[in-house]
Order: structure tokens, then C-alpha cells, then sequence
């Protein structure tokens, strides 16, 4: 026991995952993605609801916006220890972005910033 007590830190990624042990690639989220535009996975109600802003323009699972020329836009991002990842999607252009990384400290402010500037 006291092994286990000392050896555990805030930082130990030996027990992080994604919710109920999720493990996915850039490919795996390619798939959901396109799904998810082809209205291949819900019902048009549960449909509605993820990309429905509530508190803070955030759905059920999607940060809902619109720019300065009202295109919208959908995107989450996954925090956990040593690893980062965001998804962005343009509605109207059809166009999505994924970014997975194992760097814990990756500046996705200033990525997204950029990407959403040269999506528009």
C-alpha cells in the first residue's frame, strides 16, 4: 500500500482515458465525423439537440457559434494528462478539422485562432 500511495501523482496517465475507456485515432474520428454529417448515428431530435447551443453556446457534446459573416461552426476539445484534442467543423463549407496530440502543453488557442481565421 505504500508503493501504490507514493507512486501515484496528479500526473500519472497510467489510469487517464477518455470517458468509459475510449481510444480513438484521426482515422476513428474521420469515420464519427462523417457519420455525424450524414446523420448516420442519431434521430433527427438527438441531432437537433447536440448542435442546439444552451449555456454558454454549448449543446450536448458541441460549442456552437456562428462568425462575423454567420457561417456556423461546431467544435470540442478533450483535455487530459499528456494529451490534447480538438475538432472543428465549418457547417457551411463542409470542411472539419482534427487535431490529436500526446504533448500536453500544444497552444490550441493560438492554433485554433488560425485555423478558424483560414477556414472561413
Amino acid at each position: 500500500k505504500d508503493r501504490a500511495d507514493i507512486s501515484w501523482t496528479e500526473t500519472n496517465i497510467g489510469v487517464v482515458r477518455g470517458s468509459s475507456g475510449l481510444c480513438s485515432t484521426v482515422e476513428d474520428l474521420i469515420k464519427w465525423d462523417k457519420a455525424l454529417t450524414n446523420k448516420k448515428l442519431i434521430n433527427k431530435e438527438s441531432y437537433d439537440k447536440i448542435y442546439t447551443p444552451y449555456i454558454d453556446n454549448y449543446g450536448y457534446g458541441w460549442y456552437v457559434y456562428k462568425d462575423s459573416n454567420e457561417k456556423s461552426y461546431y467544435e470540442h476539445y478533450g483535455v487530459g494528462s499528456g494529451y490534447r484534442s480538438y475538432i472543428l467543423r465549418n457547417v457551411e463549407a463542409n470542411t472539419t478539422v482534427i487535431i490529436v496530440s500526446n504533448f500536453g502543453d500544444v497552444p490550441f488557442v493560438s492554433i485554433t485562432s488560425l485555423l478558424k481565421d483560414y477556414i472561413k
